[in-house]
């Protein structure tokens, strides 16, 4: 149930096009063949579904977070989280037309280097997808991206990479309070049940600001999650302007 790297599907597009510039046979080809394998791959995957006659509730995904959108919010965590699926709503028209600007660009890229532009595309067209806030886990969709951009074309992207690793780790564990650590003690032994229990009742306590520190931690964790998204864009950015910069003093 998990669409975000459908977003993509224009950076993909884009890269089928200029691989095959010059020969529009091979073009036409080859967008075919990568239209009938994601069918393919659909209908594979939604197989169960079908056969179950539960395929609408596939789509529970999407829609039960629409329908939360009207629901009542208590404090500030739950205001945030539930005004946060409109915000997400609302900012779709901003995440396609980045897909598409980044799309355009690519297909008109030259044959040399298309791979790594292909990454690096990539990498800022899943990060556009989540402008707010999303769940530690859906950055598993970036990551990937960042870590082979960072490893084959671009060293100064290590910021980001180090603060797309660090941030949702701990952020995940204050939103899960502290849950997903029971794991470490009964498989690792190296944390105590008892220390996962102090933990987690600290998390409920009630602080001066009238939230529970678990509710504080989320706004601050979340706050730098975002930060650690945009690092991205903030990052390339500032690479096409020094780039551009040495260009022109090696010109002059």
């Amino acid at each position: 149930s998990k669409f975000f790297p459908a977003y993509l599907i224009f950076i993909f597009l884009a890269y089928v096009i200029a691989s095959n510039r010059g020969n529009r046979r091979e073009c036409a080809v080859s967008v075919a063949s990568s239209v009938i394998g994601a069918s393919v791959m659909l209908l594979v995957i939604f197989i169960p579904d079908i056969l179950n006659g539960t395929l609408e509730e596939s789509f529970g995904f999407i829609f039960n977070r629409i329908e939360s959108i009207e629901g009542e919010s208590d404090g500030i965590w739950d205001a945030i989280s539930s005004n946060g699926y409109t915000v997400v709503l609302l900012l779709q028209p901003a995440v396609f037309l980045i897909q598409v600007v980044l799309a355009y660009y690519l297909q008109k890229s030259d044959p040399d280097g298309l791979d790594r532009r292909f990454i690096g595309y990539c990498l800022l067209g899943s990060a556009a997808v989540f402008l707010w806030t999303p769940v530690p886990s859906y950055l598993l969709i970036v990551v990937p991206f960042l870590i082979c951009h960072f490893l084959v074309s671009d060293r100064r992207y290590r910021y980001s990479l180090v603060a797309m690793f660090a941030i949702p780790v701990a952020y995940a564990l204050v939103l899960q309070n502290y849950g997903i650590l029971f794991q470490a003690d009964a498989f690792l032994g190296i944390v105590s049940s008892e220390t996962i229990v102090g933990g987690i009742e600290w998390l409920n306590q009630v602080n001066v600001l009238g939230m529970t520190n678990q509710s504080a931690l989320n706004l601050v964790f979340g706050a730098l999650e975002t930060l650690a998204i945009y690092s991205v864009f903030i990052t390339y950015i500032s690479i096409r302007r020094a780039d551009r910069g040495s260009g022109a003093n090696g010109a002059s």
